[in-house]
């Protein structure tokens, strides 16, 4: 579901949500589980250093436990640098990424952590 820059994309299960905002710096990205438990963040990842422009892609869900996302990463004069892959997992409670290049992930600050 798209509504202006705002994306929320929901496992085929209808028990994770990914919500991140595609537009407005900095990039802010937040895992829900919708479960019996009740609506909670269970991973919060963010971009914590600014001067380059992130545009975030959702890739789809590949099972209700695996997502992709993309990151074009740009410069301040909008040029494009890079494009990192990431691969979110969930195996147990918690989640895991898997990044196709951490050296422009680092270079951005982004991270992620379990929510408790």
């Amino acid at each position: 579901m798209h509504n202006g820059s705002d994306v929320i994309e929901a496992s085929s299960d209808g028990q994770h949500l990914v919500l991140f905002n595609a537009d407005n710096p900095p990039l802010s990205m937040r895992v829900a589980a919708l479960d019996a438990s009740g609506p909670r963040f269970e991973l919060v990842c963010a971009a914590q250093k600014t001067g380059a422009t992130i545009v975030p892609a959702f890739s789809g869900w590949h099972d209700t436990q695996v997502f992709d996302i993309t990151l074009k990463i740009r410069s301040k004069n909008n040029k494009l640098e890079h494009r990192a892959a990431l691969r979110f997992t969930r195996a147990g409670t918690g989640w895991s990424v898997a990044e196709s290049d951490r050296t422009q992930l680092d270079a951005i600050g982004f991270e992620c952590r379990q929510s408790k």
